[in-house]
């Protein structure tokens, strides 16, 4: 049996954005204007096996003791959105994400170069199966933000990085009109409320 496609999403919500990370069939590269390198050989082992790790305890988190009802995830999301978050993090903070991604042992420039590599090879994996995978960084106006923080979720991540109004009526429509056309139509809403109710600007 043959996949067919993917679609899958994950959100990391802070009070000064919002930031996403979208799996489906559209060749999101083609919409952000960039040109996705070559697979790469193969990605760190570490990498692979921290995800792995992190992939059943992230199942058996959510299950609980809910055997009875499916449950579909996609942990590969949820980790390359805590990723990018990650290179955010400091201290206390960056300890705890480390261990909860499994990525103790490996430095921050080794995880993102590791991400890269596997973003190329799970959107190449081969002809029959179509698999694009988009992250993107929402940040209130008004809010900055280190320049390289920015720089690497592009760089390695090939973020879309954008400025939005969380006040406006719009911003949930915004948002979910990226995720809708990110998952071909599979995912089309998200984010109901105004985004002022989610956030605080304390």
């Amino acid at each position: 049996m043959r996949i067919k496609h993917v679609a899958c999403m994950y959100i990391v919500v802070f009070v000064t954005a919002v930031i996403l990370t979208s799996c489906s069939m559209i060749n999101w590269a083609s919409i952000a204007g960039s040109k996705l390198p070559p697979p790469a050989e193969k990605v760190d082992e570490r990498l692979v096996d921290a995800n792995i790790e992190f992939s059943f305890k992230l199942f058996n988190q959510l299950i609980g003791d809910q055997v009875k009802d499916n449950v579909f995830i996609c942990p590969a999301s949820v980790s390359l959105a805590l990723s990018m978050t990650y290179n955010g993090a400091d201290g206390e903070t960056k300890e705890a994400m480390a261990q909860a991604l499994q990525l103790q042992n490996m430095s921050i420039e080794d995880v993102n170069k590791a991400n890269a590599d596997l973003l190329t090879i799970l959107q190449n994996p081969d002809p029959d199966i179509k698999v694009s995978i988009a992250n993107s960084i929402w940040i209130r106006e008004g809010v900055s933000f280190y320049k390289e923080f920015l720089d690497v979720n592009k760089r390695f991540y090939n973020a879309y990085i954008e400025h939005l109004n969380f006040s406006s009526p719009q911003a949930p429509n915004i948002i979910n009109n990226w995720i809708k056309e990110c998952t071909n139509g599979r995912i089309d809403k998200v984010i109901e409320d105004p985004l002022t109710k989610r956030f605080s600007k304390g």
